[in-house]
């Protein structure tokens, strides 16, 4: 009775490591945009986080999107930041109504973050490709990265007469 019991203590047990290691790994990335990485070195004391700032597991080479709500007055910095090593990372700022691309990194030689003003509200999508050039993954686990997306803002300063 006592080894039934025992073989019961270690199948829970390795049922419970496994789910506890499993979620472990999906939440690695949970916050990473409020690592250093994702901050940029001029912020000033004015500038809030934003509550759309998010963290993610994404894919070398594979187009994300996220969407996101800017409204009007305010300035904002949007930084895309991974993990040591997976850069460049090519990111599309896309006006969702109209299609038109408001801003690509690409024409800026890969620049890690950008700062805007909006005068009015606009849904903006995001869109994320980490290139990595100088990784050579050696399976699929080395594909998958984490990645954040950092959106600081102030209300933008009134100007003119």
């Amino acid at each position: 009775m006592k080894v039934l019991k025992n073989i019961k203590l270690l199948i829970f047990t390795s049922i419970f490591l496994f789910l506890f290691s499993t979620d472990a790994f999906s939440q690695r990335c949970k916050g990473f945009h409020h690592h250093n990485n994702c901050w940029t070195k001029d912020i000033k004391k004015d500038y809030k986080q934003y509550g759309q700032a998010r963290s993610a597991i994404l894919e070398i080479n594979k187009r994300f999107t996220y969407q996101a709500i800017f409204y009007g007055r305010k300035d904002y910095k949007l930084l895309v930041c991974t993990e040591n090593g997976y850069y460049p990372v090519h990111y599309r700022l896309i006006n969702a109504e109209t299609k038109k691309v408001f801003y690509d990194n690409a024409e800026d030689d890969y620049v890690e973050y950008v700062g805007f003003t909006t005068d009015k509200s606009i849904t903006l999508i995001i869109e994320i490709t980490i290139l990595a050039e100088d990784i050579e993954p050696v399976d699929a686990k080395d594909l998958r990265i984490c990645a954040g997306i950092q959106i600081i803002w102030r209300k933008a300063p009134q100007l003119g007469f």
